[in-house]
């Protein structure tokens, strides 16, 4: 029988939309299968990752699966279409190789392979390719007190150099600017957020400032032509940060998101999702319901509510073309949540915010630089033909020739 206070409460919960499970596949062969990851790309195409080490090809239509194929020899660390071909998937792994599968052809052996070809196997646990599709970032697990941040050009197979001082242990993360062509964010077990300009000679030089959030960071992404990003910390806690401060602008405990849930208990954090004008942050309680909120650079609010299964936990989440929110869960079950009407919604408030936004910050040529203004090159706005790129300076080293500096002790 419901209390006062939990009718009170469900009543709020029930002016929340909820959005309506359209259907589901379950990928597990086995009992302990689990999904890692889900992509989409702008065909209606789904992949997705597995604990078996396999990746499968999902048509979103009839969740028919189209192909099943062993990717690589160890866990797969991430998966990420190519922003300007729908036909490439990349596949990254512990077993130290970027794999890019063309969908269009036999998926028995990648088209490509990006590795570090020095003796040492480099663990990949996460990886980015730029918004021109030309290059290809990833980063790696601590080895022999260094953990790197690898380059390669997306259009050959060889390494074009790497960073190793700038982080003290295991890099989670790492994200491309949407728009500046030079900007890179790296994020660690150590805490630390790092944003490089890799257009710059040598790594003391690319690395811009440094964020600390004093926890592991587990996601880590942009907003939209923005110059603030948001991440999840290992504390299951949300921290959105500007890149001219110090601490973090907002900071989300799972205890303070409960809160704004109208009393609904919030678990853990699952996802950042981010399309081109908005972010959505996705989070889970025991009980199977699963929450989308509407993150914006100032704050949190719920959007909407999905029931669940009870006690499967939900691992991974993406929004696709045609506004249809996609989960993966440790049960091996794949749902599809439609979410049109909501998605169109939010959008729409979004862009006539950024609008707004982008009519108040115009600035005369006269006006004064601001202080702590990060320099703003036009250039780095501008979408370049990939041919046209250049190769970062900083990385044209070798990565089979670098040898790595003295390990620098974090200060205190």
């Amino acid at each position: 029988m419901l209390t006062l206070n939990s009718e009170v409460e469900m009543n709020k919960l029930n002016t929340v939309p909820t959005l309506q499970l359209s259907k589901s596949l379950g990928l597990n062969n086995q009992d302990d299968t689990y999904i890692f990851d889900i992509v989409a790309n702008s065909d209606s195409q789904l992949a997705a990752s597995l604990s078996d080490n396999t990746i499968k090809l999902i048509e979103l239509e009839n969740l028919d699966v189209k192909y099943s194929f062993k990717a690589h020899k160890k866990k797969i660390s991430a998966l990420k279409f190519s922003p300007v071909n729908q036909h490439h998937l990349f596949s990254s792994s512990l077993d130290g190789c970027i794999s890019l599968w063309d969908l269009r052809y036999s998926v028995k052996e990648p088209a490509l392979k990006f590795q570090d070809i020095s003796a040492t196997i480099k663990p990949i646990t996460c990886f980015d390719v730029d918004f021109s599709g030309s290059y290809i970032c990833s980063g790696t697990e601590l080895l022999e007190q260094n953990s790197y941040i690898l380059f390669w050009d997306a259009r050959k197979v060889d390494i074009l150099g790497g960073y190793w001082r700038s982080h003290f242990d295991e890099v989670t993360q790492v994200k491309f600017h949407s728009s500046r062509q030079n900007w890179l964010i790296s994020g660690s077990v150590d805490g630390l957020v790092n944003l490089f300009d890799i257009s710059k000679s040598c790594e003391d030089d690319a690395l811009i400032t440094t964020f600390n959030t004093e926890c592991s960071i587990y996601k880590l992404d942009w907003f939209p032509k923005s110059k603030k990003f948001a991440c999840i910390t290992s504390n299951q806690d949300l921290q959105v940060w500007n890149i001219g401060d110090t601490s973090p602008c907002l900071n989300y405990t799972r205890e303070k998101l409960t809160e704004l849930h109208n009393g609904v208990n919030v678990d853990y954090l699952i996802d950042i999702i981010k399309s081109d004008s908005n972010m959505q942050l996705m989070s889970g309680n025991y009980s199977g319901l699963s929450s989308l909120w509407k993150l914006c650079e100032d704050k949190c609010e719920l959007l909407a509510t999905m029931q669940g299964k009870k006690d499967v936990v939900i691992r991974t989440c993406v929004c696709n073309d045609i506004n249809n929110f996609v989960t993966g869960g440790e049960n091996g079950e794949l749902s599809v949540w439609n979410a049109k009407d909501l998605i169109d919604s939010t959008t729409k408030q979004m862009d006539e915010k950024l609008n707004i936004k982008d009519e108040n910050n115009e600035v005369s040529p006269d006006s004064p630089k601001q202080e702590n203004e990060v320099p703003n090159d036009e250039k780095d706005n501008e979408i370049l033909p990939s041919d046209s790129l250049k190769e970062p300076s900083s990385l044209k080293k070798q990565a089979k020739n670098v040898k790595p500096y003295a390990v620098r002790t974090r200060t205190k």
